[in-house]
């Protein structure tokens, strides 16, 4: 097993995250979505929570259907299905207990490392935090691209380069 993050910083990172106001998770989701949709959706917190939920998600809805963040077509359910889904998963990643496993864990940081802070808003070291809770396991290796394009296209495929030349360094029989 070759244990590998790519790009991914500790839950510490996400604590400034809220949960508990619609409102504001569904703002944070769609500010979100600009940076891996490549569109400059606009939104203001305080103009959708004067709306209330229901016009918000409406509003939400129209503005990145008609941007390209979400396909034509998209519905209001799928949309509340989406959120769902990232505060499911966000809660999920909040509540996780990070230990360390006792062996190497490799971390692919993009080239172009800033985008993960910008899209955020959070200043994070080089480490993305990893690096109290590994250790000397921790294992960091520079990859091309951001954190949104090292996942799609020619990166994509150097970044499955780089893990596949990792498991076979670690299948290969220690002499």
């Amino acid at each position: 097993m070759v244990p590998a993050r790519a790009d991914t910083p500790t839950s510490d990172s996400l604590d400034h995250v809220e949960l508990d106001d619609d409102v504001q998770f569904l703002y944070n989701l769609a500010r979100f979505s600009n940076w891996f949709s490549g569109a400059s959706v606009e939104f203001r917190y305080d103009e959708l929570k004067a709306l209330g939920m229901d016009r918000a998600i409406e509003r939400v809805l129209a503005e990145t259907t008609q941007h390209g963040v979400l396909p034509k077509g998209t519905t209001r359910a799928h949309l509340e299905h989406r959120v769902e889904m990232a505060r499911t998963h966000l809660q999920a990643v909040l509540n996780y207990d990070l230990q360390p496993l006792g062996q190497p864990v490799h971390l692919y940081r993009p080239e172009q490392s800033a985008v993960l802070a910008l899209a955020t808003g959070r200043q994070m070291g080089d480490d993305l935090g990893w690096r109290p809770i590994l250790g000397s396991d921790l294992q960091m290796q520079r990859v091309p691209g951001d954190h949104f394009s090292m996942l799609t296209g020619k990166h994509a495929e150097q970044l499955a380069e780089a893990l596949r030349r990792q498991i076979e360094q670690q299948l290969r029989p220690q002499t």
